[in-house]
C-alpha cells in the first residue's frame, strides 16, 4: 500500500493505537470497566483519523464495530455499584439490633386505683426495658443474633463477589439475603430498603460475553503483520 504518512509516522501512530487498544482490553478483562474501555477506544479511533493509509482501513472498521457494540450493552458504573454495596451493608447492620418481625409491646390497661395503675405501669415499663436490653445484649435473642450474623456475612460475601467479579457468588449471596429478609424482616423499613436495592443489584452481569474487543484485536494483529512486512 501507498502510505499517506512517512514510515516513521505510521509506526508512531500504530504504536499509540496498540497501547490504547491494549489498555482498553485490560479495562474489560481485568477491571470490567466498560466505560473506561470505550473512552480509550474512542481515543484510538481519533488517533487513526490523522492517517489515510489503507493499512488502517480494517482497523478503523473494527474499532467502530466494537465501540458500537459496547455502547449497546447494559453497563454498570463501578463507583455507583460500590456505593450501593455500601448502602446494602449499612442497611443490614441497622438490622442487627432488631428482632425479626418485632412487634410493638401492647400497653395494658388497669382497672385498679390510680396508684395501683401507676405501679403496674412502672413495673411493666421496667420489664420492657429489661427485655429490650436482654434482646440486644444477651443470648436470649439467639435467633435474632444468628439471623443478623448470617446477613452480615452474606453482605460481606456480596462485596467480595463484586471485587472478584464472581457472578455465581454474586447471584447466590444476593438471593440468600433476599430470602432471609423476606422470611424475617419483610415488615421492617430497613428490610424493605434492602429488597428494593437487591432488585437493582440483581441486574448486574459481570459475565456479559458481548463485552469484548474480538474484532479490534484481530484487525490490529493483521495490521501489525502487514506493517512489519
Amino acid at each position: 500500500s501507498v502510505a499517506q504518512l512517512s514510515p516513521s509516522k505510521t509506526g508512531i501512530v500504530l504504536s499509540q493505537v496498540n497501547s490504547l487498544i491494549s489498555s482498553a482490553n485490560q479495562s474489560i478483562i481485568l477491571y470490567h470497566n466498560i466505560t473506561s474501555a470505550i473512552k480509550l477506544l474512542d481515543i484510538a479511533k481519533q488517533t487513526l483519523t490523522v492517517s489515510d493509509d489503507p493499512l488502517f482501513d480494517s482497523l478503523k472498521v473494527a474499532l467502530t464495530h466494537d465501540i458500537n457494540n459496547l455502547n449497546g450493552q447494559d453497563q454498570y458504573d463501578t463507583t455507583i455499584l460500590q456505593t450501593q454495596i455500601g448502602d446494602l451493608n449499612s442497611y443490614i447492620y441497622a438490622l442487627t439490633s432488631i428482632k425479626p418481625n418485632q412487634e410493638k409491646p401492647m400497653v395494658k390497661e388497669y382497672s385498679g386505683s390510680k396508684w395501683d395503675n401507676f405501679k403496674e405501669n412502672v413495673t411493666g415499663t421496667l420489664q420492657g426495658l429489661f427485655s429490650i436490653n436482654q434482646q440486644k445484649n444477651s443470648l436470649n435473642s439467639s435467633d435474632s443474633i444468628r439471623s443478623s450474623e448470617i446477613l452480615i456475612q452474606l453482605s460481606l460475601n456480596v462485596r467480595q463477589a463484586m471485587l472478584t467479579y464472581n457472578q455465581d457468588a454474586w447471584n447466590k449471596n444476593l438471593t440468600s439475603i433476599k430470602e432471609d429478609i423476606i422470611a424475617n424482616y419483610a415488615s421492617n423499613i430497613e428490610g424493605q430498603k434492602i429488597l428494593e436495592l437487591i432488585k437493582s443489584l440483581e441486574k448486574v452481569n459481570f459475565d456479559n460475553k458481548n463485552n469484548n474487543l474480538d474484532a479490534t484485536i484481530q484487525a490490529l494483529s493483521k495490521t501489525n503483520q502487514l506493517y512489519g512486512n
